[in-house]
C-alpha cells in the first residue's frame, strides 16, 4: 500500500487506534461520537482494504491478531511523534528573551516565588527582570512588558489590570501591645511612623498615611517621629522588627499576617488609589511570548483575589465615631480573623 491509499484510509485508522487503546468498540464509539455499530462497519472495510483482520473478535471482548497489533504500534508511536513536533513547531513561538519591570516589593514579596512555575511551563522564554518604581519609556528602551503600582492610566500603551490594593497600618503584635494601639487611633500619637516616600513617582510625602487617615476620620497625624525609605518592604521589614507602625498593602502583607509576624491594629482597611496594572505597546500586545506572560500572571491570581480576598470591613469614605477619640463612646472591637494573627492572645476589648 502506497501513501496514496493509507492517506485515504487515514480516517479508519484513527478509529483503528481509537478501538486498538481503550480494547472496547464501544469505548471507542464514546470517544469518536458515533455509533458501535458504525465503529464496526470502518474496521471491517479497513480490514477488508488491508487484507488482514486487526482484532481476535471474542464473545464479550476484542483482541489484537498479530498484524494488528503491529500496526497499533506503529500508528501510537507516529501519532506521538506527530503531537510532539507539531509542539516543538508550537513552540518556537514561545521561545527568546523577555524583559519586565516592576516595583521591587512586587518583585521580591509577590513574583519570585512565581517565576519557577513561569520556567516550568515555558522552558524557552528567559526572563530579565529589573526592579525599578519609575515609568518606563517605552519609546526608547528595550523593555517588553512592565508591572506598574500606580493610577493605571497610561496612553498609547496597553493596559491590563492585574491587582487592586486595600491599605491599613500594620506592626509587630509586640509593639500593639506595648502601646496599646488595639483599635485606640490616639494612641497614633506615641508611634514611629515607618514610611515608603516613593509608593508611586511624584507621590506627596505620606500620601498613603494620609488617604487611610482621611478615610479613618483621623486629623493630622504626628510624623514629627518616623523613618522613611525608598523601598516598602524595607518599612514593613521595621514593622516586623518592632521599629513603629508601617502602612501595608493587603496583596503583599498577606503571608506576613498569616505568619503572625505583622497584626493591623485598627479594624479598617481602605481601597488604595492606586493598583497594579501590566503595561506594554500595543503592537506588542499579541506578541506571544508577551501574550503568554500577561495571562500567566493573570493566572497566578486565586478566585477574587484582584479584589482582595482577606476579610475584614473595607471602606471608601469617612468611618465617623468608629475608633476611639473620635467622637464615639463605643468601639466595636472587630477581630479581623486570620488577619491580627495575635500570639499572645485576643487584643483587648472595650467595655
Amino acid at each position: 500500500m502506497d501513501k496514496h491509499a493509507v492517506a485515504l484510509v487515514l480516517n479508519s485508522l484513527h478509529t483503528f487506534v481509537a478501538v486498538g487503546r481503550h480494547m472496547s468498540f464501544s469505548k471507542a464509539a464514546e470517544e469518536l461520537c458515533l455509533t458501535p455499530g458504525a465503529v464496526s462497519h470502518r474496521i471491517r472495510g479497513l480490514e477488508e482494504t488491508l487484507g488482514f483482520p486487526l482484532f481476535h473478535r471474542f464473545t464479550r471482548r476484542i483482541g489484537f491478531t498479530p498484524q494488528g497489533e503491529m500496526l497499533f504500534s506503529v500508528l501510537d508511536r507516529s501519532l506521538g511523534e506527530i503531537a510532539a513536533q507539531i509542539r516543538n513547531i508550537d513552540n518556537q513561538k514561545l521561545n527568546g528573551e523577555l524583559t519586565v519591570t516592576c516595583p521591587p516589593s512586587f518583585a521580591s514579596v509577590w513574583l519570585m516565588d512565581r517565576l519557577p512555575d513561569f520556567r516550568r511551563r515555558y522552558p524557552g522564554i528567559n526572563i530579565h527582570l529589573y526592579s525599578r518604581n519609575d515609568l518606563v519609556d517605552f519609546e526608547h528602551e528595550p523593555v517588553d512588558l512592565a508591572i506598574y503600582y500606580g493610577a493605571g492610566i497610561h496612553p498609547g500603551l496597553h493596559v491590563t489590570l492585574l491587582l487592586e490594593e486595600s491599605m491599613s497600618p500594620v506592626c509587630s503584635p509586640a509593639y500593639a501591645d506595648s502601646l496599646g494601639l488595639w483599635g485606640d487611633s490616639r494612641k497614633l500619637k506615641d508611634c514611629v511612623f515607618l514610611h515608603d516616600n516613593t509608593p508611586v513617582p511624584n507621590a506627596p510625602p505620606y500620601s498613603e498615611w494620609q488617604n487611610w487617615a482621611y478615610a479613618a476620620g483621623i486629623g493630622d497625624l504626628p510624623f514629627h517621629r518616623c523613618y522613611s525609605f525608598d523601598r516598602w518592604e524595607l518599612a514593613i521589614k521595621g514593622a516586623v522588627l518592632g521599629m513603629g507602625i508601617a502602612m501595608g498593602r493587603s496583596v503583599l502583607i498577606r503571608d506576613s499576617l498569616f505568619q503572625g509576624e505583622l497584626v493591623q491594629p485598627f479594624p479598617l482597611r481602605v481601597p488604595s488609589l492606586t493598583s497594579y496594572t501590566v503595561v506594554s505597546r500595543q503592537e506588542d500586545v499579541a506578541t506571544p511570548r508577551i501574550a503568554v506572560f500577561r495571562n500567566w500572571l493573570l493566572e497566578q491570581l486565586e478566585p477574587g483575589a484582584k479584589n482582595d480576598a482577606l476579610r475584614g470591613p473595607e471602606l471608601g469614605g469617612l468611618w465617623d465615631g468608629v475608633l476611639s477619640g473620635l467622637g464615639g463612646d463605643t468601639l466595636p472591637v472587630e477581630r479581623l480573623t486570620a488577619e491580627y494573627c495575635h500570639t499572645g492572645g485576643k487584643p483587648p476589648t472595650r467595655s
